[in-house]
């Protein structure tokens, strides 16, 4: 989870470019929204005007008459589809500026989550399109993140039960560059750990609302338990590598420790990680890591 440089819609001309002629005449099958063109317009600026409280806006469907059946939905649902040279630099902008973001490691790391992927192709519209068409082709509203983000657990959602956003916006909640958004739990279980990652409490008093954003995000894209399934399957089992018994061929057999070098390893994890989001979940995870002293003498001599 962390910020991301956007596009500035000031500049772009897109709607303008696909709905007019130059002669100010609606293009092909545009004649159902070119009418309501300078109402686009404002809702397009409302969204800019409204950031980061975009959950406030209204959707256009409300505004217009006869939208659905003048088939305006379907009209701005397909303008992001469009084979237009401006559709496809909108979309080839904004993933080559994400992939600049030192944070995404050329892009593999997803703003929404902060888990590597492995391929490159999911823009998702901030509100979904399913519900605001409108904001389909708005740079603001784009944003380049996982298939497993994306696909598998944002869908078209965007707000709860009681209007609160569900997701952190990595354009514009600035607080993912200066707080401490994410924490973890961890206790101590004979040789186990018990691992539990959720939204920093501290924030609760200060920054009411965005730890309601932050949950909601946290929640709904399953991130507690992707977290802790990839420390449990990677992070600790490279940490179990490092202090392994290598004479023992057959078991996970834990070298005798000493606390000191346990210690050690982690904070150069830590300091491999000091340059990444402050609400990197592997760095938080570490920094938690490195005060379970009891932990490295329940494991040291062990059969894991």
């Amino acid at each position: 989870m962390f910020n991301l440089r956007y596009i500035s819609f000031e500049e772009d001309t897109s709607y303008e470019y696909l709905i007019k002629t130059a002669t100010n005449k609606p293009k092909k099958n545009m004649d159902k929204i070119f009418p309501h063109y300078n109402t686009l317009s404002i809702q397009v600026n409302d969204y800019i005007n409204k950031v980061p409280t975009i959950e406030t806006i209204v959707p256009l469907s409300n505004t217009i008459p006869k939208y659905t059946i003048d088939n305006i939905h379907e009209t701005l649902y397909y303008l992001y589809d469009s084979k237009s040279d401006k559709v496809k630099k909108i979309k080839s902008d904004i993933k080559d500026l994400t992939i600049k973001n030192p944070l995404t490691k050329n892009g593999l790391v997803c703003p929404y989550c902060g888990i590597s992927r492995q391929s490159l192709h999911d823009l998702d519209h901030f509100m979904p399109r399913s519900k605001y068409p409108e904001f389909s082709i708005l740079t603001y509203n784009l944003i380049f993140i996982c298939e497993t983000c994306n696909q598998d657990f944002k869908k078209s959602e965007f707000l709860d039960t009681n209007k609160h956003r569900m997701f952190l916006n990595p354009y514009f909640d600035q607080e993912l560059s200066t707080l401490q958004i994410l924490d973890c739990d961890i206790e101590v279980d004979d040789t186990l750990l018990v691992i539990e990652f959720k939204v920093n409490e501290d924030i609760q008093n200060t920054h009411g609302y965005l730890y309601t954003i932050a949950d909601n995000h946290l929640n709904t894209l399953n991130l507690a338990d992707r977290y802790e399934h990839l420390v449990r399957n990677d992070l600790l089992d490279k940490f179990f590598v490092r202090f392994k018994n290598i004479d023992n061929k057959n078991q996970r057999q834990i070298n005798i420790l000493d606390i000191k070098e346990c210690q050690s390893y982690i904070n150069e994890r830590i300091i491999e990680l000091s340059e990444s989001s402050i609400n990197n979940f592997e760095l938080i995870f570490w920094k938690k890591l490195y005060d379970c002293t009891d932990w490295f003498k329940n494991i040291s001599g062990k059969i894991l």
